[in-house]
């Protein structure tokens, strides 16, 4: 028979500490304590030998169902351990051990294990007393307290080191779903933003060599071969982080876009003051804003207007375009996360000019000026 062999059979029969290897199987060693009185003892009797062998035959068993059962489970199996040492002491000294594996155990039994081991201990030091003689007593009752205290605190640490080990792996899970919500809306934003630019571009060129005008179609395809350019780029530093340039270079990113669907930028935008993270949230937003614009308002104008309270900025984007009903999809839900993750708050309603206006409202944190 071979180790793997032993401790495969050794992890069926205990599942629940089969990271602790053969240790179970080490700990039996102890149980030679049982036999000590046979060695030492210059008289024994029939009734001594016979009460060793037959209790270590119950003791096995029990010992092995208290290390297989989970909390509360493994009561009974502690219970029958204290019961062996006490109707097994009147025939040999030695079955004082059962006791100290009994407050060995009772630390894992689901229970509270101090009032419990407090109970282990009297019946036992009462009965050892009673039985052999109050040293005997004493020595029990000491080995039991040490034992029995040490697997509170040992079973306390484990506790603690599963619940550390659960939270960080929960950390962990909440780490990579956030980077793939962050991964997902930066490469929204960022695509959103440039295959609609793509289209219009490629759609007017197409035009334009309709018509014959084949040298304004080569400035759009210019420009669209360093739109892609550009794309691929931001790709590539979306998967590792995407932060926006400023409000200023997404509103000249977008304003070609804005121009070839016939819609007239104006723009009033004060020095803004926000942290790095406030600002990033805020430029993506007046992307995702204005390329809604072009995609959806068919509007002939576009306001946008960025201004400083006494503690917020904020940043309007209004049309006279269409007004119809707003539906969130991907995008503006994307940036009212961004937005709220900052302390912001996004709100769209009606304009004036009766299309479209979204508001977006930050918290003033630092002094930091967004890039004009």
């Amino acid at each position: 028979m071979t180790t793997e062999s032993v401790l495969t059979g050794w992890r069926r029969w205990v599942p629940r500490y089969q990271d602790l290897g053969p240790m179970p199987l080490v700990w039996l060693v102890y149980l030679l304590f049982l036999y000590l009185p046979l060695i030492f003892n210059s008289r024994i009797s029939s009734s001594m030998i016979w009460g060793t062998i037959i209790s270590t035959l119950v003791f096995l068993p029990l010992y092995f169902k208290a290390f297989s059962s989970d909390g509360r489970a493994a009561l009974p199996w502690v219970g029958g351990i204290l019961l062996l040492g006490m109707v097994t002491l009147p025939f040999t000294s030695g079955a004082m051990v059962f006791f100290i594996y009994a407050a060995s155990f009772i630390a894992f039994a689901g229970i509270r294990p101090l009032p419990a081991l407090t109970l282990i201990v009297i019946i036992a030091a009462l009965e050892t007393w009673l039985v052999v003689n109050w040293q005997s007593a004493v020595i029990t009752t000491i080995i039991a307290v040490v034992v029995g205290l040490g697997n509170i605190l040992a079973h306390r640490y484990m506790q603690r080191t599963a619940e550390l080990k659960q939270s960080r792996d929960e950390v962990r899970r909440l780490a990579t779903l956030a980077e793939r919500e962050r991964i997902s809306r930066d490469l929204h934003d960022l695509l959103g933003h440039t295959l609609s630019v793509i289209a219009i571009k490629s759609e007017l060129s197409g035009k334009l060599l309709d018509r014959g005008a084949t040298d304004q179609a080569r400035v759009h395809l210019r420009e669209l071969e360093k739109v892609t350019r550009d794309a691929l780029s931001q790709v590539r530093t979306a998967i590792v982080g995407f932060r926006s340039s400023g409000c200023g270079d997404e509103i000249e990113h977008v304003r070609p876009a804005l121009e070839a669907v016939g819609c007239q930028l104006h723009v009033a935008m004060e020095d803004i003051a926000l942290d790095d993270k406030g600002m990033n949230a805020l430029a993506l937003a007046l992307r995702e804003a204005l390329m809604n614009v072009v995609k959806h308002a068919g509007a002939s104008r576009c306001d946008v207007t960025i201004t400083n309270g006494a503690n917020e900025v904020t940043m309007t984007v209004a049309d006279d375009g269409k007004a119809v009903n707003v539906v969130e999809g991907a995008g503006l839900s994307g940036m009212r996360e961004r937005i709220e993750a900052v302390g912001g708050r996004v709100a769209i309603d009606r304009s004036s000019s009766g299309g479209l206006a979204l508001q977006v409202t930050m918290p003033r944190v630092q002094e930091h000026q967004c890039q004009r």
